[in-house]
């Protein structure tokens, strides 16, 4: 856990009787953690009227907003991802297939984490032969269907993990969708940090879940060299059917990007930069 301390003067005219142009000057203190919203804030303003006090009271209302903004933009990571914060997998047709996400802890302190289910656009769950089969599980407990919410026992030591298990069954029904969760120390929601689910059946990768405007490729299908056109810098990631991280790409100038793939087998692949996904073949002539 890392902590800043700022110390700011701020020098206002403070009229008084007299001293009409008197000037009133504050020592500010802000204290506040890179793993916590937990901010401590003391101003020191002497003061030789009643007016300055109302400048006081006007700075004591407004910082609390101001330091909360602070230790948001200057906090840490708390957790790390494994595979990553996104999970890509080809779900079997007709069996279970079982996708797990690693969640470590990485602040000094034991967390007990809880989780909250954001959004879901998996084909609609149904009873075993009936629709897709669903079911979650964490540390403690397994659900049928997806909760909203949840909390692992604990609490998590440093360095240690939880996780998030899906077990999933299309039952013969082809589709796509993704699940999106929040992970983030119990009760304190305004820390969350996101990850997802990304799962389709065989051939079925879905329009839903590709963002191709920030980034393209050519050709395709690709059988030894793949052409990236990006609108953004970042590092380029490329995902078996599986879920696996294949290639990465790290991409220093928006463009133009030639990589080589013809060392991975053929099938499909997922390409993804920042928020931008699309969906790559390699093939080769038989």
């Amino acid at each position: 856990m890392n902590t800043f301390i700022l110390h700011i003067r701020i020098s206002a005219k403070c009229p008084t009787s007299h001293s009409p142009s008197s000037v009133l000057h504050c020592q500010l203190s802000i204290s506040f953690s890179t793993s916590t919203i937990h901010t401590i804030i003391m101003l020191n303003c002497p003061c030789l009227s009643t007016s300055c006090s109302v400048f006081q009271n006007m700075m004591k209302k407004i910082l609390p907003v101001v330091c909360f903004f602070l230790s948001l933009t200057f906090r840490a990571q708390l957790f790390s991802f494994n595979p990553g914060e996104h999970h890509y997998a080809e779900l079997s047709l007709e069996n279970s297939t079982v996708l797990f996400t690693y969640i470590t802890n990485l602040t000094a302190d034991s967390v007990v984490m809880e989780w909250r289910k954001i959004e879901d656009t998996l084909p609609e769950a149904g009873l075993p032969g009936d629709g897709w089969f669903t079911e979650m599980c964490d540390p403690g407990s397994c659900y049928i269907d997806l909760p909203n919410n949840g909390v692992m026992p604990g609490p998590i030591a440093p360095g240690e993990e939880g996780f998030v298990k899906l077990i999933l069954n299309p039952q013969g029904q082809e589709g796509s969708g993704l699940v999106h969760y929040w992970v983030y120390p119990a009760g304190q929601m305004e820390l969350h940090e996101d990850f997802y689910f990304h799962v389709w059946t065989p051939g079925t990768v879905g329009i839903a879940e590709q963002n191709t405007e920030s980034i393209s490729v050519y050709p395709n299908p690709a059988s030894s060299v793949l052409n990236i056109q990006t609108h953004e810098m970042g590092l380029c990631k490329i995902f078996s059917a599986d879920g696996k991280e294949v290639r990465s790409i790290h991409i220093a100038n928006p463009g133009y990007t030639i990589t080589e793939v013809g060392g991975l087998p053929e099938g499909l692949y997922l390409v993804m930069l920042n928020d931008g996904v699309t969906k790559m073949e390699i093939a080769r002539e038989q």
